[in-house]
Formats: structure tokens, sequence, C-alpha cells
């Protein structure tokens, strides 16, 4: 390898280098870290979250865990004016 060759690659790696501390800054900056195991551990909890949420909508184990939008709307102008109400 030549004289030159070495600082062409030299000229690479700095700017591999830059690159990289600019992705870990950007990273920190938007989730609060650039470390790989704590960015995996988030996305493996949000994945966690989403698969909670999408199971308990599709099967809610009891009516008081579906959430409201599922629930029917009531009747708007109905024949049934209250006339069965008590007295």
């Amino acid at each position: 390898m030549t004289h030159k060759n070495l600082e062409v690659d030299r000229g690479d790696m700095e700017a591999q280098l830059l690159s990289l501390y600019a992705e870990r800054e950007r990273l920190a900056q938007a989730l609060g870290t650039a470390d790989a195991d704590q960015i995996i551990a988030m996305v493996r909890s949000l994945e966690e979250q989403l698969f909670d949420l999408y199971s308990a909508k599709i099967a809610p184990s009891e009516p008081d865990d579906m959430p409201l939008a599922s629930l029917p709307l009531p009747s708007q102008g109905s024949s049934d004016t209250g006339s069965s109400s008590p007295a």
C-alpha cells in the first residue's frame, strides 16, 4: 500500500468515525441514550406493550377490560321515549 492510499484510508476512517459519533449523538438526543443494549430493551418493551394492547382489544378477558370505543352506543331517535320508566 502506498503512502497516498494510506492517507485516503485515514480520511475514510475519519469520516466514518465522525458519522458514527453524529449518529450516536442523534440517538442520545432522541431517545435519551445511545447504548445499543438500552435501545434494544426499549424496542422490546414497546413490542410487548403493543402485543398486550392488541391482545386486550381482540379478546378482552372481562367486560371491564373492553375499550369504551368498542361498546355499543345507545340508539338515537328510538321510538321508546321513556314510556317504560318507573312512575
